[in-house]
């Protein structure tokens, strides 16, 4: 279901860590995806916490949803900054003071420049509304009805430099059926991806914490030897 191999590079990323494992969700939108985080996250499945909501859009719903929930959240608006380098750092010092191990980029629709990235190496996710490689980019899902093609879905990858081109840790699907319009397709794509994004997120978390617990018993074992 997942790439194994990309959610390993994750996990030596994030380094062996304990409860709680933290994340930064960032967003631009509405904060649909943000609300399936913060829903999932209070179950007892979840093996994660939201510890900190960033958005650039005071005109968005995404900050209320966190503030709702109690959770520490922050605009910080793009525009008060002469440059991209200043804005970036202050979501840095963010989220390092909250001390997350994932950061989450749901509906963010800023480009990270290198010196994020490095910051956050191979600890940043994206979601994106289709089965990239598939109609990278803004617009995805009018691409693909546009396209013509026979379906569609949601894909999650880590972010690099490059456009949606980060490796795939995985996808949902759906069939676009003929003569869909956007409304119901947006629809349809938009639970695959809160489905999708919280489903990837607590593995992460998961097997993040399997190791942690492994490490645990193997020096709990050293410093206790049984002799025969």
């Amino acid at each position: 279901m997942y790439n194994q191999d990309v959610i390993n590079r994750i996990v030596r990323a994030i380094g062996i860590k304990n409860k709680p494992f933290k994340i930064g969700v960032m967003v631009s939108g509405q904060g649909g995806n943000l609300q399936a985080l913060i829903d999932f996250s209070q179950t007892k499945a979840a093996n994660f916490q939201v510890a900190s909501v960033i958005s650039n859009n005071p005109d968005g719903v995404a900050l209320k949803r966190a503030q709702k929930a109690l959770l520490p959240n922050h605009f910080i608006n793009h525009r008060a900054f002469s440059n991209r380098k200043e804005f970036e750092q202050e979501i840095i010092t963010f989220l390092d003071q909250e001390q997350v191990h994932l950061v989450v980029l749901a509906g963010f629709l800023r480009v990270l420049s290198p010196t994020f990235l490095n910051h956050f190496q191979d600890r940043i996710i994206n979601l994106h509304p289709s089965l990239l490689p598939s109609f990278p980019g803004l617009h995805a899902i009018e691409q693909a009805l546009a396209a013509g093609v026979s379906s569609s879905g949601c894909t999650v990858h880590i972010v690099d430099e490059g456009l949606d081109t980060g490796d795939i840790i995985g996808q949902h699907s759906c069939v676009i059926e003929p003569g869909e319009k956007i409304e119901s397709l947006s629809a349809k794509i938009h639970q695959l991806e809160h489905a999708l994004l919280a489903q990837v997120v607590n593995e992460i978390a998961r097997q993040c914490l399997q190791k942690s617990s492994l490490k645990e018993l193997h020096v709990s074992a050293e410093n206790n030897p049984t002799h025969d």
